[in-house]
């Protein structure tokens, strides 16, 4: 009986130190500059928070490059996907009537998908399923997950609406109809 006690005492004596190790040090190798490139900055750093370069593909309506996040003086309509959710594909039927409805000059339309989180896993994939969904704006890879985890992204579709400075001014996840997002889009606007 007392040598349980006495286990039980020093697995919790050790779980008291290394806690307390973590709270003052941090985890192994933080801080070490082990991560950090010739500029001395470590790169998960640089990407924790907007300006994001989002990775574009080649596909309909949208072009191989990179899409800046948020852009200056411009709103921007970005729905995250996944390319099996039946309810993702029904929100790209609404978004493409709100885009129609809506003034270029207004807001840009963005869709990101995220590999991390997708069983479509290559560009040449999303590529087919944009084709598929009849997707006729930019269609970005959120590599690393990064954009995603940002916003707090949890669940698939999420749309919103970020301003110039990457602010959210509207969002939902689920299903939407199409004269939702265009309210959205001219409220804010109207400011």
């Amino acid at each position: 009986m007392r040598r349980r006690d006495l286990l039980v005492g020093v697995g919790g004596l050790t779980a008291v130190v290394g806690v307390a190790a973590l709270a003052t040090r941090g985890p192994p190798g933080a801080g070490d500059g082990a991560d950090a490139d010739e500029d001395g900055e470590n790169e998960d750093d640089r990407r924790t928070g907007p300006p994001f370069e989002v990775r574009t593909i080649d596909a309909p309506g949208s072009e191989s490059g990179t899409v800046s996040l948020p852009e200056p003086g411009r709103f921007r309509l970005v729905n995250f996907a996944r390319t099996r959710c039946p309810t993702s594909r029904a929100t790209l039927s609404a978004l493409a009537g709100a885009r129609a409805a809506v003034d270029d000059a207004d807001a840009a339309f963005l869709t990101i998908t995220d590999p991390t989180r997708d069983p479509a896993d290559s560009d040449e994939r999303f590529a087919e399923w944009w084709t598929e969904t009849d997707g006729g704006w930019p269609l970005g890879v959120d590599d690393g997950g990064v954009v995603n985890d940002h916003y707090g992204v949890g669940g698939f579709p999420t749309t919103m609406l970020l301003d110039g400075e990457g602010t959210i001014r509207w969002r939902r996840s689920g299903r939407l109809a199409d004269h939702v997002v265009v309210e959205a889009i001219e409220a804010a606007v109207r400011g």
